[in-house]
Protein backbone atom coordinates (compact mmCIF):
# COMPACT_ATOMS: atom_id res chain seq x y z
CA UNK A 1 0.00 0.00 0.00
CA UNK A 2 1.16 3.08 -0.67
CA UNK A 3 -0.01 6.17 0.88
CA UNK A 4 0.13 9.89 -1.04
CA UNK A 5 1.69 13.03 -0.58
CA UNK A 6 0.05 15.54 -1.69
CA UNK A 7 3.01 18.55 -0.51
CA UNK A 8 5.86 16.51 -2.50
CA UNK A 9 3.40 14.79 -5.14
CA UNK A 10 4.72 11.62 -4.67
CA UNK A 11 3.73 7.67 -2.78
CA UNK A 12 5.16 6.44 -0.10
CA UNK A 13 5.26 2.65 1.19
CA UNK A 14 2.69 2.48 3.91
CA UNK A 15 2.72 -1.32 4.30
CA UNK A 16 4.20 -3.87 2.32
CA UNK A 17 3.78 -7.89 1.95
CA UNK A 18 5.69 -9.51 -0.75
CA UNK A 19 7.46 -6.61 -2.42
CA UNK A 20 11.04 -5.47 -2.36
CA UNK A 21 10.65 -2.32 -0.61
CA UNK A 22 11.84 -0.76 2.39
CA UNK A 23 9.12 0.92 4.60
CA UNK A 24 8.39 4.57 3.91
CA UNK A 25 10.22 4.43 0.47
CA UNK A 26 9.38 7.33 -1.71
CA UNK A 27 8.12 6.86 -5.40
CA UNK A 28 7.42 10.08 -7.44
CA UNK A 29 4.18 10.55 -8.96
CA UNK A 30 3.33 10.13 -12.62
CA UNK A 31 1.06 13.12 -13.85
CA UNK A 32 0.13 11.29 -16.89
CA UNK A 33 -1.04 8.01 -15.03
CA UNK A 34 -2.44 9.83 -12.44
CA UNK A 35 -4.61 11.97 -15.03
CA UNK A 36 -6.16 8.79 -16.97
CA UNK A 37 -6.30 6.26 -14.08
CA UNK A 38 -6.28 7.96 -10.58
CA UNK A 39 -8.40 11.24 -10.83
CA UNK A 40 -11.38 8.59 -12.44
CA UNK A 41 -10.77 5.87 -9.44
CA UNK A 42 -9.76 3.53 -12.47
CA UNK A 43 -7.11 0.90 -11.91
CA UNK A 44 -3.89 0.90 -13.84
CA UNK A 45 -3.67 -2.41 -15.46
CA UNK A 46 0.40 -2.94 -15.78
CA UNK A 47 0.12 -5.12 -19.21
CA UNK A 48 -2.24 -2.94 -20.72
CA UNK A 49 -0.73 0.41 -20.20
CA UNK A 50 2.89 -1.19 -20.93
CA UNK A 51 2.17 -1.93 -24.51
CA UNK A 52 0.26 1.43 -25.03
CA UNK A 53 1.66 4.21 -27.21
CA UNK A 54 -0.66 7.01 -24.89
CA UNK A 55 1.11 6.27 -21.89
CA UNK A 56 4.94 6.40 -23.35
CA UNK A 57 6.00 9.29 -21.36
CA UNK A 58 5.08 7.04 -18.21
CA UNK A 59 7.53 4.53 -19.63
CA UNK A 60 9.84 4.94 -16.47
CA UNK A 61 6.89 4.14 -13.91
CA UNK A 62 6.04 1.89 -15.88
CA UNK A 63 9.33 -0.32 -16.06
CA UNK A 64 9.33 0.22 -12.05
CA UNK A 65 5.91 -1.36 -11.41
CA UNK A 66 7.21 -3.96 -14.07
CA UNK A 67 10.71 -4.21 -12.12
CA UNK A 68 8.53 -4.89 -8.80
CA UNK A 69 5.91 -7.10 -10.24
CA UNK A 70 3.55 -5.47 -10.15
CA UNK A 71 0.23 -6.07 -12.04
CA UNK A 72 -2.39 -3.77 -10.49
CA UNK A 73 -2.16 -0.07 -9.33
CA UNK A 74 -5.56 0.26 -7.70
CA UNK A 75 -6.52 4.00 -6.40
CA UNK A 76 -7.64 4.38 -2.87
CA UNK A 77 -9.76 7.14 -3.59
CA UNK A 78 -12.55 9.00 -0.74
CA UNK A 79 -14.48 10.96 -3.74
CA UNK A 80 -12.43 12.72 -5.76
CA UNK A 81 -9.44 12.67 -3.05
CA UNK A 82 -6.38 10.29 -3.96
CA UNK A 83 -5.27 8.65 -0.41
CA UNK A 84 -2.64 5.76 -1.63
CA UNK A 85 -2.47 3.17 -4.12
CA UNK A 86 -3.04 -0.46 -3.41
CA UNK A 87 -0.20 -2.77 -5.63
CA UNK A 88 -1.51 -6.34 -6.59
CA UNK A 89 1.29 -9.00 -7.98
CA UNK A 90 0.13 -11.35 -10.36
CA UNK A 91 -2.10 -14.19 -9.64
CA UNK A 92 -0.43 -17.21 -8.06
CA UNK A 93 -2.55 -19.87 -10.11
CA UNK A 94 -0.63 -17.37 -13.18
CA UNK A 95 -4.41 -16.44 -14.30
CA UNK A 96 -5.42 -12.89 -15.71
CA UNK A 97 -7.43 -10.85 -13.36
CA UNK A 98 -10.94 -10.18 -14.80
CA UNK A 99 -13.78 -7.93 -14.23
CA UNK A 100 -15.10 -9.33 -11.14
CA UNK A 101 -11.66 -9.43 -9.82
CA UNK A 102 -11.38 -5.57 -10.67
CA UNK A 103 -14.71 -5.01 -8.81
CA UNK A 104 -13.75 -6.55 -5.63
CA UNK A 105 -10.53 -4.56 -5.70
CA UNK A 106 -12.53 -1.05 -5.94
CA UNK A 107 -14.77 -2.22 -3.21
CA UNK A 108 -11.87 -3.08 -0.96
CA UNK A 109 -10.02 0.04 -1.92
CA UNK A 110 -12.85 2.78 -1.08
CA UNK A 111 -13.08 0.94 2.22
CA UNK A 112 -9.13 0.84 2.82
CA UNK A 113 -9.20 4.47 1.85
CA UNK A 114 -11.44 5.27 4.46
CA UNK A 115 -9.99 3.60 6.92
CA UNK A 116 -6.61 4.44 5.80
CA UNK A 117 -7.23 8.24 6.19
CA UNK A 118 -8.87 8.11 9.42
CA UNK A 119 -6.09 6.14 10.67
CA UNK A 120 -4.24 9.49 9.11
CA UNK A 121 -6.35 12.03 10.69
CA UNK A 122 -6.40 9.96 14.00
CA UNK A 123 -2.38 10.15 13.75
CA UNK A 124 -2.50 13.82 13.05
CA UNK A 125 -4.62 14.94 15.68
CA UNK A 126 -2.76 12.24 18.45
CA UNK A 127 1.01 14.47 16.88
CA UNK A 128 -1.03 17.54 17.52
CA UNK A 129 -1.90 16.78 21.18
CA UNK A 130 1.51 15.74 21.57
CA UNK A 131 2.77 19.21 20.36
CA UNK A 132 -0.20 21.34 22.28
CA UNK A 133 1.28 19.08 25.22
CA UNK A 134 4.53 19.89 24.89
CA UNK A 135 4.26 23.61 24.01
CA UNK A 136 1.69 23.72 27.22
CA UNK A 137 4.89 22.43 29.16
CA UNK A 138 7.17 24.82 27.81
CA UNK A 139 4.91 27.91 28.56
CA UNK A 140 3.87 26.41 31.79
CA UNK A 141 8.10 25.73 32.63
CA UNK A 142 8.63 29.15 31.35
CA UNK A 143 5.71 31.17 33.38
CA UNK A 144 7.10 28.91 36.93
CA UNK A 145 10.91 30.58 35.44
CA UNK A 146 9.19 34.18 35.12
CA UNK A 147 7.24 33.54 38.90
CA UNK A 148 10.63 32.45 40.47
CA UNK A 149 12.39 35.85 38.81
CA UNK A 150 9.54 38.07 40.12
CA UNK A 151 9.53 36.55 43.72
CA UNK A 152 13.13 37.16 43.80
CA UNK A 153 12.47 40.77 42.41
CA UNK A 154 10.15 41.79 44.54
CA UNK A 155 12.27 40.10 47.76
CA UNK A 156 15.05 41.87 46.71
CA UNK A 157 12.53 45.29 46.71
CA UNK A 158 11.29 44.43 50.15
CA UNK A 159 14.25 44.59 51.31
CA UNK A 160 15.06 47.45 49.79
CA UNK A 161 11.78 48.89 50.75
CA UNK A 162 13.01 48.38 54.24
CA UNK A 163 16.25 50.09 54.20
CA UNK A 164 14.94 52.92 52.86
CA UNK A 165 12.39 53.24 55.42
CA UNK A 166 15.43 52.29 58.34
Amino acid sequence: ILLYDKEHEAYIVGYNNGYNVKKDQVFKGDPQLRQAFIEKNKPILVDEVKHSESFKNSKPTIDLLIAHKVAIASPLNIGHENVGLIMVGEKETGEMYNSEDLSVLKIIGSQAAVSIKNALLFKEVRDFNKKLRSEVETATRDLRNSNNKLAISNQQFEIANAELKR
